[in-house]
């Protein structure tokens, strides 16, 4: 049994040694795109960069997000993202969010009659380094949302009708 706890400590410090010569693991929102869009929702396309600065691999270990307009929140969530990041890579991921807009007038009024809308992302990544708990890495993006009008969902149901 001594011998075991021996094994397992030489282990997690050897582990931790590799982890502690360099910085931590970072993460952050390099641009948002808007995706499909309809009546009723958006999709707000995240992507995301990811650097594992560790000379070991880092798996991921799921997202939450909560999105908020003018300090209210109106949505959050969470995506099971998985894979790995490899040692001393910097990797590329997108994450969509798919905005309500019911869920968004409901939540807060201030927003009816404006066509576009003030929105703050706030994001955390889980990352599982070897040995430790999880990590959260936080990140944050502010933009607008267009809002789709009556005017501008005509003008694209006009062609298609025409077909």
């Amino acid at each position: 049994m001594r011998a075991r706890t021996m094994v397992h400590f030489v282990l997690v410090a050897s582990i931790l040694s590799l982890l502690s010569g360099c910085g931590a693991p970072t993460a952050k929102i390099v641009s948002v795109k808007i995706g499909r869009v309809s009546p009723k929702s958006a999709t707000l396309i995240f992507d995301l960069e990811v650097n594992n600065p560790y000379a070991v691999a880092l798996p991921l270990a799921g997202a939450e997000y909560a999105l908020s307009t003018e300090g209210q929140e109106f949505m959050t969530g969470q995506a099971d993202i998985q894979g790995v990041i490899t040692a001393g890579e910097t990797k590329q991921l997108s994450l969509p969010v798919q905005v309500r807009f019911l869920e968004l007038f409901r939540a807060v009024k201030g927003v009816r009659g404006k066509s576009e809308i003030p929105y703050t992302a706030d994001f955390g990544l889980f990352v599982k380094p070897p040995a430790i708990n999880k990590l959260r890495l936080p990140m944050q993006r502010k933009g607008t949302l267009k809002l789709p009008t009556a005017q501008g969902l005509l003008n694209r149901a006009i062609p298609l009708l025409k077909k």
